[in-house]
């Protein structure tokens, strides 16, 4: 327990490793949370404003004009009944968005200054109405003015459905979230910064702490594995505190089981901090320049190929070199993440684990028999 204490002491020396694991993936979050704000919120309509001249009171364009709307208490049009100079220099002031005009041979004429939403939602339901009335005249002539017009305008208003609906037990997705997910990978995987830093103060070559612990009567097996633990703990209470800043602060609402969430950062807390001491023992007599340069592009590219910065590269990687997405930490983290989000069943979810637990114990072991093997002619 004294080892254990003193490893955790030893390693909170570091400074740059406690902004980089946890202020820095802290200001990230809140960089998302500023741009991603009400993105998924539904887009809102507002109501456009139209002139229109001659005016005729009895046709039953000028009904359906008043009447559409784009929800229940928001309509489409606001209607003007305007004279022509009147309705140009509303136009021309930007007042209203477009001027409907009926001519004495019932044809209908739309005036606009310039192209836009409002101006394209005029004309598609201009033309949507003038379609309607003239299949509606055709069957009339057909039929010899014979045909019921409200049967026939019913029969128009019938949106058929070909597709089929197939519950594919998943819950409906929250895109923002991905991008969260991907920060929580890539955080975690920013443990590799506390693993890299727990072998390096073992090893002789890099320090006095590890002269002193070469000659200690310890075995190497407790003094990696103390030091590792020691790392596991600074780690995992710097992303319980990054969890709670997420949802108390930023009022993020990560939509998941609370603990397979900790369970998967736990699993990725081990990850990156083996992955660190495996980086740290397989390039002991390289710099720590080149180490930590491993551990940034793995966890900051990793993040990028599993949609941190654009969510579609995700899918890209998917659909055409989905091996990537397996051997990606912060991929498979981001996608059991996901997959608590979006799947009602686990079987997705155990598979990420699995993984993780896989890419654990490679790195972990890997790091013992290298430091046990690790031998020196003079200390």
């Amino acid at each position: 327990m004294t080892m254990f204490k003193y490893n955790i002491l030893l390693l909170l020396r570091n400074k740059s490793l406690l902004f980089w694991t946890l202020l820095f993936p802290i200001a990230l979050s809140t960089l998302f949370h500023v741009a991603f704000a009400n993105l998924e919120e539904g887009e809102t309509f507002d109501t456009i404003n139209v002139s229109v001249i001659n005016f005729n009171p009895q046709d039953d364009l000028i009904t359906l004009l008043e009447e559409v709307k784009f929800t229940e208490t928001t309509l489409i049009f606001n209607i003007s009944l305007d004279s022509k100079e009147t309705s140009l220099d509303k136009l021309a002031n930007g007042e209203v968005s477009g001027i409907i005009e009926f001519s004495d041979d019932n044809s209908i004429k739309l005036t606009v200054n310039s192209g836009g939403f409002n101006q394209t939602i005029i004309k598609t339901f201009l033309d949507r109405y003038l379609q309607t009335t003239s299949t509606v005249t055709s069957i009339m002539i057909l039929t010899n003015g014979e045909a019921d017009i409200n049967e026939i305008i019913a029969e128009l208003n019938v949106n058929q459905n070909y597709l089929v609906f197939d519950d594919s037990n998943t819950k409906k997705p929250n895109y923002v979230l991905t991008y969260f997910f991907s920060l929580i990978g890539m955080a975690l995987i920013y443990g590799s910064f506390w693993g890299n830093h727990a072998v390096m103060t073992l090893l002789p070559i890099k320090n006095q702490h590890g002269v002193r612990l070469s000659i200690a009567p310890v075995k190497r097996f407790k003094q990696l594995l103390l030091s590792l633990l020691a790392s596991f703990t600074i780690h995992i209470v710097e992303i319980l505190i990054f969890l709670l800043y997420l949802m108390f602060v930023l009022g993020l609402n990560l939509n998941t089981n609370l603990s397979l969430l900790l369970l998967t950062c736990v699993v990725g807390s081990m990850v990156g901090i083996s992955f660190g001491a495996f980086i740290s023992m397989l390039l002991k007599r390289k710099s720590e320049g080149l180490k930590i340069a491993i551990t940034v592009l793995v966890g900051t590219f990793g993040g990028f190929l599993s949609g941190m910065m654009i969510i579609s590269v995700k899918y890209f990687i998917q659909t055409n070199a989905p091996f990537i997405n397996y051997i990606n930490p912060v991929g498979v983290i981001t996608d059991a993440l996901y997959s608590l989000n979006y799947y009602k069943t686990y079987e997705r979810f155990i598979a990420n684990m699995l993984i993780l637990g896989i890419m654990t114990i490679v790195f972990l072991c890997s790091s013992l028999l290298m430091y046990r093997r690790d031998k020196y002619e003079s200390i």
